[in-house]
């Protein structure tokens, strides 16, 4: 949000009635311009003196004159307001009507709140362009209200391409243990999900291909975690050898090799698809799954319960070490590699659970776990 800091902030109350006073008074208070719109005539005489006196009484009285009052939202100067809070009649209707006025009157990247204390603000935005915004910014608000830096709490809505998820749930496990307030929400998404996600503020944070963010511009913001890898996944045409157990790395293996194998691969429509069919043309291949599915753990158990082989990034390969009787083969010719990363919107107020994991997502020892789990698999798991 521009501009936000109190004593530069340009501020709107909408209604002037006792509630709508006191919220101008504690505004004014902090250093914000305020301007209080109220219809009624009587109401904006005695506003002024109101909270004049109120600040005078707090040993502020310069600060009552960058305080005003109109009549209606028209008449407002709506440049660089950042704040709009209604504190008008409680009646459903009423304020949704006002909602929806200023939706087209604010600017648009204004924070629009409610005093309201008889309706949940999901009620007052639905059907408003801006509602997810509004509850996004409603929990913003809820959340330095309940918590601190130290100690965030809150809800924390992740989201991560279905390839990624198994270190979308490593993070998590370890967002939740260090910060025991935060309630992580993990979803499997589609990379078109998880972008449309993040644009309209259902998502905080998505972990996905950061290849198909635009190089320039744009309103998400990447943060690189890992870089994936490709196996060929299949049962192991013999036991191994010694006391080793569970899935063995075995050798190298050629696209062009793999491709007459019978495979399980993705839908067409996945993302991941669309890499491992890039892998395969660069070698000439033709490849003509035996079965395709939408779920990556079909992809795994396929190869567990049947006679197909599956092409597997680091992180899912990794999500079934402990299998007896697995091996995944590194494939190359060409080794095929996808960036993956967090990403968030870049313009929106971030809430202290989404500082706190981008906190995590930063630091060097989840990185080097994260690592551990993906990519080639060189390193021992942790």
């Amino acid at each position: 949000m521009e501009n936000s800091s109190p004593r530069s902030a340009r501020t709107v109350v909408v209604g002037g009635g006792t509630m709508g006073a006191d919220v101008a008074v504690v505004l004014a208070r902090g250093g914000a311009q305020v301007t209080v719109v109220d219809p009624h005539a009587a109401r904006r005489d005695h506003l002024l003196p109101h909270i004049a006196q109120e600040l005078a009484a707090a040993g502020q009285a310069t600060h009552a004159g960058p305080v005003q009052v109109c009549a209606s939202l028209q008449d407002v100067d709506w440049t660089g307001v950042v704040l709009v809070v209604e504190c008008i009649t409680e009646q459903l209707a009423a304020k949704q009507k006002l909602f929806a006025e200023l939706e087209t009157v604010a600017p648009p990247n204004a924070v629009l709140a409610s005093n309201s204390s008889g309706f949940p603000i999901s009620a007052i935005a639905q059907g408003l362009a801006t509602a997810q915004r509004m509850l996004h910014e409603h929990q913003v608000l809820q959340q330095d209200l309940s918590s601190d830096a130290a100690h965030p709490r809150g809800t924390l809505r992740l989201g991560a391409v279905p390839t990624a998820m198994p270190i979308l749930a490593r993070f998590a496990a370890q967002l939740q243990a260090r910060h025991p307030g935060i309630v992580p929400v993990a979803l499997s998404m589609s990379s078109q999900a998880l972008e449309a996600g993040l644009e309209n503020i259902a998502l905080d944070l998505a972990l996905g291909y950061t290849e198909r963010m635009p190089v320039r511009g744009g309103t998400l913001r990447a943060w690189p975690q890992y870089v994936e890898h490709y196996f060929l996944l299949r049962r192991a045409p013999r036991p191994p050898k010694g006391a080793a157990r569970g899935l063995q790395i075995g050798p190298p293996m050629a696209w062009a090799d793999a491709a007459a194998l019978p495979l399980c691969l993705l839908t067409p429509e996945m993302h991941n698809r669309s890499l491992v069919d890039g892998a395969f043309r660069a070698t000439g291949a033709t490849v003509m799954p035996a079965m395709e599915t939408d779920s990556v753990l079909t992809l795994a158990l396929s190869v567990v319960a049947g006679h197909v082989c599956s092409v597997l990034p680091g992180a899912l390969v990794d999500a079934v070490r402990g299998h007896d009787g697995l091996e995944a083969l590194p494939l190359t010719s060409p080794v095929l590699t996808t960036p993956i990363g967090f990403m968030s919107h870049r313009q929106v107020q971030p809430t202290r659970a989404l500082d706190a994991a981008l906190a995590l997502s930063q630091d060097r020892e989840w990185l080097q776990h994260a690592a551990a789990h993906s990519g080639l698999l060189a390193a021992e798991p942790l």
